[in-house]
């Protein structure tokens, strides 16, 4: 089945200072943490049920490379992209949407 992604501003959001961050840590390491992002969100797309359920209706897959996550529902014909939370942060507001 073919699923729409849409991600929400709010995780946009996250992903910008997630990238900031490390770019200011080292000089392209940001670039290479937005790749690992996309590549997340690719397997998501091909594949979005096999992460289970986290947390009520959302479900949670994990960066290959950097400690983060995405928080995503998947409906009918669409996945949407709530959030890109550090996997240190509470699990209380990790999905707080």
């Amino acid at each position: 089945m073919k699923y729409d992604v849409i991600i929400l501003t709010s995780a946009y959001n996250d992903l910008e200072d997630a990238v900031g961050y490390y770019e200011s840590k080292v000089i392209g390491l940001g670039k290479k943490m937005e790749a690992d992002f996309w590549d997340c969100l690719e397997f998501i797309h091909r594949r979005p049920l096999t992460n289970r359920k986290k947390h009520k209706l959302y479900r949670q897959s994990m960066l290959r490379k950097f400690p983060y996550a995405i928080v995503y529902q998947v409906l009918e014909e669409e996945i949407i992209v709530y959030r890109v939370p550090h996997l240190k942060m509470q699990s209380k507001k990790r999905y707080k949407i």
